[in-house]
């Protein structure tokens, strides 16, 4: 028996179709072989393939919202790819995908960061949905390394705190230095004051 499960967003919604496989004894509520999905963005075209397809569109942009979330701006793909997602030039983010068949043209589709949100948020639902017993082959999250870090300027905001900590405590220790030195010249200005004041008298 087909089993359809959707998963909607403000701006996005993905739906599944497929069966359990009776072989291994699944309950007739899963889905364990992928027969057709279907992904609408609002503006853009309804786009559907195989789980390859679909697979290949997941990790790609769950892994450009990781960079992104991490303050990088990273193409994730490369020319031939059923998927690549880049920042786009002027605004928003660019996904381009590629047909298998042949003499179909590329989709270039532009999509802001509430799209891209609700977007991660429909593959997060499907992967972590117990009824859908597929493996997508999502590669472990890994920390980012250190070009990484570099090229986006993280290693710049993550030690600014610390320097301006640094810096805020040798002025006020500097402060704090210099006002002995300011009450003795105080001090001696009385001094001179009273001289003075002496002297007329």
């Amino acid at each position: 028996m087909k089993q359809n499960y959707r998963y909607d967003q403000a701006s996005a919604r993905l739906e599944l179709e497929g069966i359990a496989d009776a072989s291994l004894g699944l309950s007739i509520d899963t889905i364990s072989i992928l027969l057709l999905w279907r992904l609408k963005l609002i503006g853009g075209p309804e786009l559907e393939g195989k789980k390859e397809h679909l697979q290949c569109f997941m990790n790609s942009v769950l892994q450009y919202s990781r960079y992104r979330l991490s303050g990088i701006k990273k193409k994730i793909g490369k020319q031939g790819d059923f998927v690549t997602i880049s920042p786009n030039n002027s605004s928003g983010h660019l996904l381009v995908l590629t047909s298998t068949k042949e003499g179909v043209s590329p989709v270039e589709i532009v999509i802001d960061d509430a799209e891209l949100t609700d977007l991660t948020r429909c593959f997060d639902q499907l992967r972590t949905d117990s009824r859908v017993l597929i493996n997508w082959d999502i590669p472990k999250e890994k920390g980012l390394n250190a070009s990484e870090l570099i090229s986006s300027k993280l290693l710049l905001r993550f030690f600014s705190a610390p320097i301006v900590a640094v810096i805020s405590l040798v002025i006020s220790s500097t402060s704090f230095l210099l006002i002995p030195e300011l009450q003795h010249q105080n001090s001696q200005y009385e001094n001179v004051k009273s001289g003075t004041n002496y002297i007329k008298k």
